[in-house]
């Protein structure tokens, strides 16, 4: 990772993620894209009950960053933000 891309993921960090839950939640999703997660199979691997998990998938999906299909299945929105989360 060159200097340009490691200034790029820290600026996303900064502007996108709010919290230690958020980033573990979005490499979770992205790690194991395109498989889709249910809430309370993330919230287990978060470690957090499934009212903050929605919380977190909540500012993520607000941020197109996790989309939330019919039937409450979570999973990465691939798009602009690929190459920092890389």
């Amino acid at each position: 990772m060159d200097d340009s891309q490691r200034k790029a993921a820290e600026q996303f960090i900064f502007d996108q993620i709010d919290t230690v839950p958020h980033l573990e939640a979005l490499l979770l999703l992205w790690n194991s894209r395109p498989q889709e997660w249910v809430l309370g199979d993330l919230a287990r691997a978060l470690y957090l009950d499934p009212e903050p998990t929605k919380l977190v998938i909540a500012d993520l999906e607000r941020r197109a960053l996790v989309t939330v299909s019919p039937g409450s299945r979570l999973a990465y929105h691939s798009g602009e933000w690929d190459s920092q989360i890389e």
